[in-house]
């Protein structure tokens, strides 16, 4: 009896069905990362036109103390929202032409009226008088403008030398204030002779005073 012929055995198969593995196409990566940049350069147009940005009045070139400012001084420099609310928006650039400062100010700096000597020269019968106060001899807070009383404590008590000074300029250090005051001429000889002991207080800041009223035009 002839032995059957041996036939070679069959490729063996895997028993699930067979999965074809594929690989990234490099065109839908490409396709991917441009999508994920165009968000995100949305996101940063959309941060970028959604923060308002304010033009306030800013210095142009150094100018030094008492140096009368001219309008070719002034530029207008742009802030985000966080507005300070004592600066000036650069529609109010005028209130700075021919101001003086009171310190020596460099390119670049944001103005504030605190800065300056403004308003109009000495009338008759008025008078600056300079005060270096710590805070226990005036409140914090006072600014150009406002109304104070000038004191000063005597043996029969507090003794008013001047009731209705004008504050013309205020400049703060860390511990102290720098005052330029405008008042009466006699009030102003009075307060500079007891400069060593006077107390400014704050008052009500509507109105002319009697020096301002009776001052000529």
């Amino acid at each position: 009896m002839t032995s059957p012929t041996s036939l070679p055995a069959p490729p063996l198969a895997p028993a699930g069905p067979r999965t074809q593995q594929r690989g990234i196409q490099v065109p839908q990566l490409l396709l991917s990362l441009l999508v994920v940049a165009v968000f995100a350069l949305l996101a940063v147009w959309w941060q970028a036109s959604s923060t308002s940005r304010t033009g306030i009045v800013g210095l142009a070139v150094d100018v030094a103390q008492g140096e009368s400012i001219a309008a070719a001084d002034l530029t207008e420099i742009f802030i985000s929202t966080d507005v300070p609310t004592n600066v000036v928006p650069i529609e109010n650039r005028d209130v700075f032409v021919g101001a003086r400062p009171v310190a020596d100010l460099s390119a670049g700096t944001l103005l504030t009226t605190e800065m300056f000597v403004t308003g109009a020269e000495l009338e008759d019968g008025q008078a600056f008088v300079g005060l270096v106060l710590d805070f226990t001899r005036a409140p914090r807070g006072i600014v150009a403008g406002d109304r104070v009383q000038v004191l000063v404590a005597g043996d029969d008590g507090v003794d008013i030398i001047s009731p209705d000074a004008r504050v013309d300029s205020a400049n703060y250090d860390t511990d102290s204030v720098t005052l330029r005051l405008r008042l009466a001429l006699t009030d102003g000889q009075r307060v500079q002779a007891s400069s060593g002991a006077v107390v400014v207080i704050e008052v009500e800041n509507s109105g002319l005073a009697p020096w301002e009223s009776e001052a000529p035009s």
